[in-house]
């Protein structure tokens, strides 16, 4: 679920979603709340305690424009994010129902394929042949007017932002973030910049292979074709517009 996490003492507030620095972000503001970083990154959604120490809000919170923004993440390396964690992982947090309904989907177009629990990557090849049944699956959700299958991990960040009432705040790419936080957000929250470069690197993925070996022409172009007010409002961020508008 996307929504707001707040700084309770600065009422300092980011718009969080799935597979955009979600984890990176939940441990942010863990360590401003704390005064010290969690010691298991990775484990920081399902701890009860750190989500008492973290104040998070859906859909329906109200914020300080002022002093609240936008984390958005190149939606190629998102999608190919969601694939290792999600689809191709077997952790026991890689949404084993979620890669049941993708199956179902995918097998829409390929009524031979197993799912995408019993066939798993282990070339190259059989990892982008499962990577672009995956697609298709997405394609079918995005092609559905009700939605019934989306989730947060895969959903356009663009109509999170619109759902979730975060359209017109500052928007500031993932990679980035370490010198694109608004000003204002600094000034309300100063301890954000020092915590901030002393966070850790948090990569959740297991990888077989990069993107750069993963992603054929072809499979860089889907993604961007399913994705594509996604690719606008991330190149606005990297472009450092600080008011990149969702379509």
């Amino acid at each position: 679920m996307a929504g707001f996490l707040i700084h309770k003492k600065s009422n300092v507030t980011v718009f969080w979603m799935q597979k955009s620095g979600c984890t990176f972000l939940k441990n942010l503001f863990y360590a401003l709340a704390v005064g010290n970083a969690y010691s298991n990154p990775q484990g920081i959604h399902s701890d009860r305690f750190a989500r008492h120490r973290i104040k998070f809000r859906p859909f329906w919170h109200k914020i300080d424009p002022d002093i609240s923004f936008v984390v958005v993440r190149d939606p190629v390396a998102r999608v190919c994010s969601f694939y290792w964690n999600k689809i191709d992982s077997r952790a026991p947090n890689s949404k084993s129902k979620l890669r049941e309904t993708l199956s179902r989907l995918a097998k829409l177009d390929h009524p031979s394929f197993r799912g995408f629990a019993e066939q798993r990557g282990e070339t190259l090849d059989e990892h982008r042949y499962l990577l672009g049944l995956m697609l298709d699956a997405i394609g079918h959700v995005f092609a559905d007017e009700e939605r019934k299958f989306l989730n947060g991990h895969f959903a356009r960040q663009n109509e999170l932002i619109l759902a979730g009432g975060a359209n017109g705040l500052p928007v500031v790419a993932l990679e980035q973030l370490h010198h694109d936080i608004p000003a204002s957000v600094v000034d309300r929250l100063p301890e954000l910049v020092t915590v901030l470069k002393g966070m850790p690197r948090m990569n959740e993925s297991k990888k077989a292979f990069s993107a750069e070996e993963l992603l054929t022409p072809e499979l860089r172009t889907r993604i961007m074709n399913l994705y594509p007010q996604d690719v606008i409002l991330h190149s606005k961020a990297i472009a450092a517009n600080p008011t990149a508008e969702c379509n």
